[in-house]
């Protein structure tokens, strides 16, 4: 009896401690628009205010300000799996925080492999250099 008791608790188990029989609830979904920079890395961005990100899933296209200057970059793929394109952008020579920062956004949007909106609502960018996290736009 003990031995089917074990067996019935460990069957509704995971070795993870996930429950297997209950799908996980779907997180917001990835709209197109405007989202303005908030982290890089974890870090607050320098111009949260001036650093946006915009979001065109039918062009397969990520564009926006680093704080700095504006840039673009298409994708190839779909935001759960994404090959990127070269970033290009304005050159406009900005102080050192603001360029060491941008420099910091194309490096992780050039690598980004995956685009999904986490449980906070906010957009997240990550890939196989780092990560970026906006907020929608007001």
């Amino acid at each position: 009896m003990r031995t089917l008791l074990i067996a019935v608790l460990l069957a509704g188990c995971s070795m993870d401690g996930t429950d297997r029989g209950t799908p996980p609830a779907p997180g917001p979904a990835l709209d197109a628009g405007r989202w303005q920079l908030l982290e890089i890395d974890g870090q607050p961005a320098l111009e949260p205010a001036e650093g946006w990100i915009e979001v065109d899933l039918n062009a397969s296209r990520i564009s926006g300000s680093s704080g700095c200057n504006r840039f673009a970059v298409d994708f190839e793929g779909s935001p759960e799996q994404m090959a990127m394109g070269s970033v290009g952008a304005t050159k406009m020579l900005c102080p050192e925080p603001l360029m060491a920062q941008e420099r910091r956004v194309f490096e992780i949007l050039g690598a980004a492999q995956k685009m999904s909106v986490d449980g906070d609502g906010m957009l997240r960018i990550t890939g196989g250099r780092g990560y970026l996290r906006a907020v929608p736009a007001k």
